[in-house]
C-alpha cells in the first residue's frame, strides 16, 4: 500500500475508473498504469476523442488472480486512435479482488503536437 497512490472508492466488489487529462495532446504510441498494490484489475483503456466520444483503445478482463500483490507497469498492447490524446480513463473491475487495487501514475507515450496549425511539426514525447 502506498499512501498518496489513487484506489477505487471500494476495495472490492464493484467496476470504478479514473480519468486523467495530460499536459499536451500526444499521436500515443504506447499507455502505462503503475499499478503499485493488488495489480491486475485494469479491463479498459479509452481516449476521449475530438467527436466527445470514449474510444477504446484496450479491452481485457481482470488478471488479478494470476499477477499477485506485487507492483507492476502494466504495459497492454493498445489501438492507437486517429487523433492525438489529452484524456484517458481507466477502467478497473474490482469484483475479485482480495484488497484495494491501487494505481500510482500513467504515462502516455508517443508525439507531441506543438502547433495546431502544422501537421507534421511534432517531436516524441
Amino acid at each position: 500500500d502506498i499512501h498518496g497512490a489513487w484506489a477505487p472508492r471500494s476495495p472490492r466488489g464493484r467496476r470504478e475508473h479514473i480519468v486523467v487529462e495530460f499536459e499536451f495532446p500526444v499521436w500515443i504510441k504506447t499507455f502505462e498504469v503503475y499499478e503499485t498494490y493488488n495489480p491486475g484489475s485494469v479491463v479498459l483503456i479509452s481516449a476521449f476523442s475530438p467527436t466527445n466520444e470514449w474510444i477504446e483503445l484496450w479491452v481485457g478482463e481482470s488478471s488479478q488472480a494470476d499477477v499477485g500483490t506485487v507492483s507492476r507497469i502494466f504495459q497492454p498492447q493498445i489501438t492507437p486512435p486517429n487523433f492525438p490524446v489529452k484524456i484517458v480513463r481507466v477502467e478497473m473491475d474490482t469484483t475479485d479482488s482480495s484488497s484495494w487495487s491501487e494505481i500510482d501514475a500513467m504515462k502516455i507515450t508517443g508525439f507531441l503536437i506543438w502547433d495546431s496549425t502544422t501537421d507534421k511539426k511534432e517531436s516524441e514525447a
